[in-house]
Parts: structure tokens; sequence; C-alpha cells
């Protein structure tokens, strides 16, 4: 196996190269400059040959997963029409103390995989992890079957008059007894960005027409008006902790699709703020470590703030290196990196057990903005994980593959996850 410096080596030449923006293809999700240099390198038989083979693989697994739609869950929400979106906190259990098990109770980090399968979460987030996958696919590839695929999964979700998702997440994450939906719910819809980039992706096949580019236009911007001025959505955007970290990363994505860049800039700029609040001077995160899985939850929101930093970069905002105070990205990064390697023993909330894996996509992006060799160091240690990971085909520190399950999959099978990230977090 190659030691890992010389990939991630190659990936910083990605992006410090003459590769402009305009030469690459139109994606806001995905580093343009890193595709197009990296599908230059593969094609030469250098650069992350492992990653391109673990992309394919997965593509490959992704082209038996059926068309699914919002019309699939057996019964409707509360507004009694099966196009709109419904999903179910995952933490909530029935009451024990009534006799109809309501309201709900909460039971931070143990999910009631019970309620959860009757929604639309785990369609959803597996069908967009699998039109980003198919798409980067049909990009290093040119494998046209990747595209048709992607292409047919999205019509079947957004634009078909019989199937179509209503765009908005007004029932999501609901706490029977409580509410209908809740605006925590968003943090399932983080992988519409990334979706939307794999659309991008495979418009050289010819199999997604001007019409249906139109169609999935028109559904993005009225989506991304309800998250923008709905109270839920609202309320989402306020929060001080991951949820408010990803719902960043939504807000900024979307408006760079739609191609409202003042918009996006305006929430790179609000995010350092964010950053100064969420990260104290050591680099712990009070917020995140607070819940039931401490490192977990730290782990998602740092990952949450390298994407939004990665995105905010072509925007000429420099989110690496804000700091206030000693309060910074990088900071939250480097008091990690020890507990994830189990160099130090975490001693706050955690009840599943911690894995590296999770900080390998954060600490390759951190890589390529640093240009800090201990990052390499880091990754090098664990180079079998490494030369896989997808960052080093996109860029971007999450949107990476999900785990499968048959050939409709949820997003979360049963099998209890290492550290990496929360389970369908809430």
């Amino acid at each position: 196996m190659r030691c890992f410096n010389a990939v991630v080596l190659a990936a910083v030449v990605s992006l410090v190269s003459s590769t402009s923006r305009a030469d690459g293809p139109a994606t806001v999700y995905d580093d343009p400059a890193t595709l197009v240099r990296m599908k230059a390198l593969l094609a030469a038989g250098k650069g992350p040959q492992e990653a391109l083979a673990a992309l394919k693989d997965e593509a490959d697994h992704d082209l038996d997963f059926e068309p699914v739609s919002v019309m699939d869950k057996s019964i409707a929400g509360p507004s009694h029409d099966k196009h709109d979106y419904v999903s179910y906190a995952p933490y909530f259990w029935p009451n024990p103390e009534t006799k109809n098990g309501l309201p709900f109770i909460r039971k931070d980090g143990y999910r009631n995989t019970e309620q959860t399968s009757k929604g639309d979460a785990g369609h959803y987030e597996s069908m967009l992890s699998v039109i980003h996958t198919l798409g980067l696919a049909y990009w290093y590839t040119g494998n046209t079957a990747y595209a048709e695929h992607a292409a047919k999964l999205a019509r079947t979700w957004f634009i078909d008059p019989a199937t179509r998702m209503n765009p908005n997440f007004q029932y999501a994450q609901a706490v029977l007894g409580v509410n209908d939906g809740r605006g925590t719910g968003l943090i399932e819809n983080r992988g519409l960005v990334p979706a939307l980039d794999g659309l991008t992706l495979i418009s050289p096949a010819g199999v997604w027409s001007a019409a249906d580019q139109n169609a999935m236009r028109a559904w993005a911007a009225e989506f991304d008006n309800w998250m923008t001025t709905s109270d839920e959505g609202l309320a989402e955007k306020a929060a001080k902790n991951n949820h408010g970290s990803w719902y960043a990363v939504q807000e900024s994505g979307l408006h760079l699709w739609l191609g409202e860049k003042d918009e996006a800039r305006e929430v790179f700029e609000a995010a350092k703020e964010r950053i100064a609040k969420q990260i104290e001077p050591t680099g712990r995160q009070p917020l995140e470590v607070s819940r039931t899985d401490g490192f977990s939850y730290s782990v998602f929101n740092v990952q949450a703030l390298a994407t939004l930093a990665a995105l905010a970069k072509r925007s000429d905002v420099d989110l690496w290196n804000y700091e206030h105070e000693g309060r910074g990205l990088k900071t939250a990064i480097d008091y990690l990196l020890p507990f994830a390697s189990g160099e130090k023993k975490w001693k706050e909330n955690q009840h599943k057990e911690i894995s590296p894996s999770g900080m390998i996509p954060v600490v390759i992006a951190a890589s390529l903005a640093y240009h800090d060799p201990r990052y390499a160091a880091w990754l090098n240690d664990r180079k079998d994980a490494a030369v896989s990971n997808r960052t080093l085909l996109t860029g971007i520190a999450s949107g990476g593959g999900q785990p499968r399950n048959g050939s409709r999959p949820h997003h979360h099978d049963n099998t209890p996850p290492a550290a990496t990230e929360p389970e369908h977090p809430e």
C-alpha cells in the first residue's frame, strides 16, 4: 500500500492547480477543480485509484436500488396527502404512564425503529445518497447506466405527478402526541444538495432533459422558499448546535445551486458567529458533548463545519482559518483527533464504540485546507481506510456513500454503528 502522503499531495495539487471553476462542471457541493483534476489523474493511472474502485463498487450495487417515493408509506401523515413527506423523531417512544402511549417521551440515543420505519426518511436519505453516488460514478467513468438510473430515481421522487414529493418538510420528525412535525427534521435533508450535484454531473449523458432540469429547479426553489420562511425552517436555522450547522450547509448549497451567490455569502459570513459560539478555546463543543453520544455528535458537527468551510472558500470566505479568542474549526478538529485514534480516552458521554472513520474525511479536507503535515501523518496511520475515502474525489468532507440494505434500503439498517456520526441524527 502506498504512503498516504502521496495521495494527499495529488489532491492538494488539484486544489492549487490552474483549473478554474469555468473549466469544470457546475457543481456547488463537490469541488469542480477537484473533480476535473482527479479525473485527469485517474485517467493517467495516477491519483486515488482505490477511492475510484470503491466508488464504482458502490455505484454498481446502487444500480439495483429500485425507485422509491413518498407514496410508498403505508399511512399518510396529518395532511392525509401521501405526497407530503412524513418522518418521526427517532429518539421518542410510547409513554408507559398513559394507556395510549401519548405523548411520546424522549430517550436520547435510543432509536425507535418501529416508528421511524413508518415514515419517508429511510427511502429519502438513501435515494439522495444513491443519486450522488451514481452522478459521481458517471463523471469518473462515463458509464451511461449510472446516469440513466440516477435520472430515473430523481424523476420518480421529485417530478412525476403521481409520485412526486410536495416541496416541504412540514411533517418531518413528528413527535406523536406533541406535534405534527419539527424543524429538526431538516437534518434528514442534508443529502439534497449532493444529489443535485449528482444530477448536474449526469447532464452530458443526455438522459436528464432540459424539462427535467427546469422541473427540478422549480422544486428546489419552492423547497428553499419553505425552508427559509417557514416557522420550522427558521427554528432550525436558529439552532445553536449541529442542527444549525447542517442547516447552514443546506441553505448555502441551495442558494448556490439556484444561482443566489450573494445570499450564500451571507450564510457563510454568519457562520463565523456560529463557530465562535459552538467551539471552546480547547476545541471542545459543549452542546454536542452533552448528548448521549457526545463524541459522535462532536464529529458530526465538525463534518458540517468543514463542509461549510469548503463551500465558503469557493465564495472567498475563509472559515477554515476564522478564529475568535482561540475558538476555531482547526481547534475543534485537533481536539477530536487523539480521541478518534485512541491516544486519549473519551471521558464524556458516549455509549457507542469510538472509531476514527468519521474523522477521516474531515482530516483529508483539513489537510487540503491547512497543508499541515500532521494531518497527512495521521491519515497515513489509517491509510487502508483513507486511500479509498470519497473526499479524495470530491474535495468535500461529507456526502459520501451511506449504508445499503437490499434493493430498497433505508438510510440506516439495524446494525449498531461505530461512533462516526449519530445514527439517524435528531
